[in-house]
């Protein structure tokens, strides 16, 4: 039966609506730019457009217990090891490549400026002049009450503003105890570490691999891994020394040589296999 001038008309249109929709393969990583949010619920479009961003209070709440357990400020920034060790715990998008995580540090910088000063945290965040190397500078001590208090397991952000906040300096906790370096020399050295160690490259999955998994999926893998235990454990113990004698976390050491592994995933069970190019290394 033949369709009538309406019924053609009504077809044409459904064509040009399904048409508009239509996306094609070479359209869709563009696409994926655009709409899909990768860090703070920012878009890399977004991200790259350089649009205002400020970190959640989950981000801003990491920063100022990191700040509080290794000792640094706004006026004496985390050393190179500290900064790659935070950024993991913020989640920047390493596997976007260098540019957009280069966005992304410049705005977690932002944040530490403007959160981890004695402005925000009073005076048990101790900022007073010093003369280091011929130069007067600002030197940073951390007051006990206050980075006892930042260091709780439910602290949040939003207890800054809770009338048992510390607002007092007591005795000396912690102060920095690496150079001190300009923001832009601190970026370049992360991005060269992270350059050096592939951990840049643009990929489909986090460039710190994070594929955490427990081990309960099949019995032999199971018991292959539960035969490996005590060798890596022991190497693990000898990070934990090695990291010690160095004064960085051991968090820094475990992400060399596994991968993003941290402690907590040792506490929880938590297996991942070792980094590809140190596969040799791994229980050396």
């Amino acid at each position: 039966m033949p369709r009538t001038r309406s019924q053609s008309a009504a077809m044409r249109r459904a064509r040009e609506e399904e048409s508009v929709f239509e996306i094609s393969d070479s359209d869709s990583s563009s696409g994926d730019d655009d709409y899909v949010t990768v860090w703070e619920d920012k878009t890399v479009t977004e991200l790259k457009s350089n649009k205002r961003l400020v970190l959640s209070d989950e981000a801003k709440t990491i920063i100022l217990k990191h700040a509080a357990e290794y000792g640094w400020a706004a006026v004496h920034l985390p050393s190179v090891d500290h900064l790659i060790d935070l950024s993991q715990q913020a989640s920047l998008p390493f596997h976007l490549g260098k540019r957009v995580f280069k966005i992304c540090i410049n705005k977690l910088l932002n944040a530490i400026n403007n959160l981890v000063t004695e402005k925000m945290l009073g005076p048990g965040l101790l900022v007073e002049p010093a003369v280091v190397g011929g130069r007067i500078v600002n030197h940073v001590t951390w007051g006990t009450a206050l980075r006892n208090y930042i260091l709780r397991r439910n602290f949040t952000l939003a207890q800054l503003s809770d009338p048992n906040f510390p607002k007092h300096f007591d005795t000396a906790a912690l102060e920095p105890d690496h150079p001190r370096v300009s923001r832009s020399r601190l970026i370049a050295r992360v991005v060269s570490v992270l350059v050096s160690e592939g951990a840049l490259r643009k990929r489909e999955a986090p460039a710190n691999m994070l594929t955490r998994r427990v081990v309960v999926s099949g019995e032999n893998e199971a018991r292959g891994h539960v035969q490996e235990m005590p060798r890596f454990l022991q190497h693990v113990q000898r990070l934990f020394l090695e990291a010690r004698e160095r004064g960085v976390p051991a968090d820094v050491l475990l992400r060399q040589h596994y991968h993003g592994l941290r402690v907590r995933d040792i506490i929880e069970g938590r297996v991942l296999e070792p980094a590809p190019r140190r596969r040799e290394l791994a229980f050396a």
